[in-house]
């Protein structure tokens, strides 16, 4: 059962091969068949196009599409509902690299072996657990020879792999089961079969081929069994479920009207909210709404507490999943929503009539003083330091996150410590030496001026009118943005900011743009230009309704179609 510590390393350095790839696909000669279900020679491959033509196949080189591991997320969620397991035993996997903000961002994602270590590990323990259960569900278990096996074998490993098993591969899992076999009996057999399978970069990658379009030489479309993890990864961030399966197996995924049918009926499923909370975690860092990340003075603010963090994080999910989920403008209510979701002590905190428990309910909050996600607590307090605001943080938080800007860090050389607070100061005083310095004024024209517009909320989230004895300036504005008449990217205030935001096509291009590269693990190119236009027409059109674009997102040339096979690597 290579159980010594030898022998597991050696395996896990015989999987760094496979488990390396980042490499873009092709056609490849190997097929699913090839060692491990790995293509025997990859080549490029693409998931978009420019242009589509009147028969409405898409015209132009698409960008390439590389083989995808699954994130620390997806392999909890797959180990979850293929093994009824819910350890999450990828938790203490190493961190998955991340671009972008997200974790599945295929260009970064690398291989090594303390990692194919962990997945060895892990599919140890997995087995251990649901070796005895998945034997004693076999109507052949009686009999336990190798023909049973080979019946688990098919039906577990099309399931793990997301697709049938070739013949070669049916072959040398059963010469697995069968040295198991000999060694401690059947169960033993079959657990070291399904261990086999669990670090089989088949399972622990997203290998698409591909098959040819009909009258489109070089076209690639992915097969009904790689649109069917497709759809389900995007929505569910899981592996797909009987019916996904079922469909696969009839071919009955290959046109947009049945993909869009089987999207619809996933986002009916639970785990579609979960994993599109796991979206918005990233896109805001959610994660760091905690007490490891964030550190107030108790002596400046003594109601701020551990506990109203962990509440705060728990308004910003709901709200963001109120949106999706409910929601008929949601992109515009991102930003302008009057409104959250609190319970009594968050309430309390906004000062806001609300809730008598710990139930979170839907509250009207003061419009001119809290709008959309820019002035939650949970937000406002992560982008901020322990004894006062950060315009700085709070500026280039709107730049990245919803306009899509990178922002450099600051030079090695500069010190980019901001004076501590003074009884007659205020924030935006000790901020000025940043706009006039020639190694800052680069990037912090392109953010203080916006984070300055929150100076109305401390650092904690809250309210204030005073800062240092005077009355709190929140004016500010934006650069480098397109807005329309009577809008010009001057403003006071955050809600006032919002509203300016919310109606500009840049600020709706990001928003299309985070949930592309979260739905696509990859980061837009130029070939993108025509499908992001599509995703931010309909995004538009439908006005703002995310559940929409959600849907839209499996009906563009770069889901439904790959690219012809280019040069082998």
């Amino acid at each position: 059962m290579l159980k010594s510590l030898g022998a597991r390393v050696a395996l896990a350095t015989a999987l760094l091969p496979g488990l390396a790839c980042t490499a873009e696909v092709g056609s490849g000669s190997g097929g699913p068949g090839g060692p491990n279900g790995i293509p025997d020679a990859p080549g490029v491959s693409g998931g978009g196009t420019s242009a589509v033509g009147p028969d409405g196949k898409p015209l132009g080189p698409p960008p390439p599409t590389v083989v995808r591991r699954l994130s620390r997320a997806e392999y909890n969620n797959t180990v979850r509902d293929l093994l009824n397991d819910a350890t999450r035993p990828a938790d203490s996997f190493l961190v998955d690299e991340r671009k972008l903000g997200f974790d599945n961002i295929a260009e970064v994602q690398t291989a090594s072996p303390v990692r194919a270590e962990q997945y060895m590990l892990a599919s140890e323990k997995l087995v251990e657990q649901a070796v005895s259960s998945l034997v004693a569900s076999l109507p052949c278990a009686a009999t336990a020879d190798a023909a049973c096996a080979g019946q688990l074998i098919r039906e577990f490993g099309q399931k793990a792999y997301r697709r049938p098993l070739s013949d070669v591969e049916v072959t040398r899992l059963l010469g697995v089961f069968q040295v198991g076999n000999d060694g401690g009996g059947f169960q033993r057999g079959i657990g070291l079969a399904l261990r086999t399978m669990l670090i089989s970069p088949s399972f622990l990658f997203r290998v698409e081929l591909g098959e040819p379009v009909a009258n489109t030489p070089g076209l690639l479309r992915p097969t009904s069994w790689e649109m069917a993890s497709r759809l389900s990864y995007l929505i569910l961030g899981t592996l797909p479920d009987a019916e996904l399966f079922t469909a696969a197996s009839q071919n009955a995924l290959s046109s947009k009207e049945q993909v869009r049918a089987q999207a619809e009926r996933l986002m009916g499923d639970a785990r579609a909210k979960a994993n599109i909370t796991h979206l918005h975690s990233q896109w805001f860092d959610l994660a760091s709404i905690d007490p490891v990340h964030i550190k107030k003075d108790a002596a400046l603010f003594p109601k701020f507490s551990d506990e109203l963090l962990f509440l705060a994080r728990k308004e910003t999910e709901t709200f963001l999943n109120d949106l999706v989920w409910n929601s008929q403008e949601g992109a515009k209510a991102l930003l302008t929503g009057s409104y959250s979701f609190v319970n009594a002590k968050l309430a309390a905190f906004y000062g806001v009539t609300g809730p008598s428990t710990e139930n979170f309910e839907r509250v009207a909050l003061d419009p001119t003083r809290r709008s959309g996600i820019l002035t939650q607590v949970g937000i406002l307090a992560r982008l901020a330091h322990a004894e006062q605001t950060s315009p700085t943080l709070r500026g280039k938080f709107v730049r990245e996150r919803f306009l899509c800007t990178t922002i450099p860090p600051p030079p090695p050389t500069v010190n980019a410590t901001l004076q501590p607070p003074q009884a007659a100061s205020t924030t935006r005083a000790r901020l000025a030496q940043h706009l006039v310095d020639p190694t800052c004024a680069g990037c912090h024209n392109l953010i203080d001026p916006i984070g300055l517009g929150f100076e109305h909320y401390d650092a904690t989230g809250a309210w204030q009118e005073q800062e240092g004895g005077q009355a709190v300036d929140a004016s500010g504005f934006v650069t480098g943005v397109t807005f329309d008449a009577p809008y010009d990217g001057t403003f006071n205030g955050v809600p006032a900011l919002a509203v300016q935001l919310a109606e500009s096509p840049e600020v709706q291009a990001c928003i299309t743009k985070q949930w592309f590269r979260f739905a696509y693990g990859r980061e837009e190119t130029p070939l993108d230009e025509a499908v992001l236009s599509q995703l931010q027409t309909g995004l538009e059109g439908s006005g703002g309704n995310l559940r929409e674009l959600l849907l839209l997102l499996t009906q563009t040339d770069a889901f439904m179609y790959r690219g012809p096979q280019g040069e082998t690597l």
